[in-house]
């Protein structure tokens, strides 16, 4: 288990070498996840040596992005003035993209202060609550079978609620959260297992897929924005919302290239995720998308690693295509999203 740890984080720290080197603007864990998959075919790696861990990583997926979704605590002033366009348009631009892909397929020191005990104390018993309110909502989810008892979603509302009521500000839990949030990365590359385990039929229709990926890309962008501005958003949340669709660190970096807020886009991210983990295969069957290949690929376009996440509970199968629906779109939207802002008339 510990070799296999360690292969996972091997080939993220390839995966920094390589942004830090070349300045491409895709994030470590996703390069670190196609390495992972070309060591896999090229038998460098063998998937006896990294399968069981990985699939630990990747059915636990969604449990990492909990500390970003409690992270809308920063933007809850913006959201309570605009939550109209916001959702209008996270929900249309994230329906818009499931049913598109239907036509393709510091120094450490000896002593603390108390002041210092106290925080690590808090930070810890925070780690210990997010765990159980996630592991709580899972539990409620398989004795309901309710969807909308979504864990991730269940267990930011429940983290959320309660560092209000406590007044703990979310900086405090961020230093906690950090904890978790550093194994999402190592889970990111862990899916280049399922991905390198349907390499032969992504190769047979390439073409395909990647037409697919690029009306995804396009529809994803232009319905969220042309919705959030039809329904009054302003010009700092329309740009905020233009890259909800893809990852988490990719998002981010777009948003503060075309002058919007961030910390708003990042909680977005994870909600659309949610959104899309939870209703995104009813979505597309109701479109009759009947394909596993363009159903996955449409929930790794429209929601990410939490869309992945969701696609592994279904079968690897959906899980690769949707690994890289998340991988496609992410490159094309970092590298098109300023480009077609420019052509729908805003300055970026």
């Amino acid at each position: 288990m510990i070799v296999q740890f360690g292969i996972l984080f091997l080939f993220l720290a390839l995966g920094e070498i390589a942004v830090y080197f070349t300045g491409v603007p895709v994030p470590s864990s996703i390069i670190g996840m196609i390495l992972l998959t070309c060591a896999l075919k090229g038998r460098l790696v063998k998937l006896s040596q990294v399968e069981k861990t990985a699939n630990f990583m990747v059915h636990n997926l969604g449990f990492f992005f909990v500390p970003a979704g409690i992270g809308l605590m920063r933007c809850l002033g913006i959201v309570r003035d605009q939550w109209i366009p916001i959702v209008g348009a996270s929900v249309v631009s994230t329906v818009v993209i499931l049913l598109g892909h239907r036509v393709g397929a510091p120094v450490c020191q000896n002593q603390k202060t108390a002041s210092q005990w106290k925080y690590s104390l808090i930070n810890f018993f925070l780690i210990a609550l997010t765990f159980i309110a996630y592991m709580g909502a899972q539990y409620l989810q398989r004795r309901t079978g309710l969807k909308v008892l979504n864990p991730i979603l269940v267990s930011i509302v429940v983290m959320i609620c309660f560092l209000c009521a406590a007044d703990i500000d979310y900086d405090v839990y961020r230093q906690g959260g950090e904890y978790i949030d550093f194994w999402l990365k190592p889970a990111v590359v862990a899916l280049g297992v399922p991905l390198y385990k349907q390499l032969e039929t992504i190769k047979k229709q390439m073409v395909p897929l990647l037409l697919a990926e690029l009306a995804g890309c396009v529809a994803g962008i232009v319905s969220v924005v042309l919705v959030a501005e039809l329904l009054g958003a302003s010009h700092e949340v329309v740009m905020s919302l233009a890259p909800k669709a893809v990852t988490t660190p990719i998002a981010i970096e777009i948003s503060a290239a075309v002058g919007g807020i961030p910390p708003l886009t990042a909680a977005v991210v994870v909600c659309t995720g949610i959104f899309g983990g939870m209703a995104g295969f009813r979505i597309v069957r109701l479109g009759h998308v009947k394909s596993p290949i363009a159903a996955g690929l449409s929930m790794g376009t429209a929601a990410h690693a939490v869309g992945t996440s969701a696609a592994m509970e279904q079968s690897d199968r959906y899980g690769a295509f949707s690994s890289l629906g998340l991988t496609l779109n992410g490159l094309l939207t970092a590298l098109m999203a300023p480009f077609i802002l420019r052509l729908m008339g805003y300055a970026v």
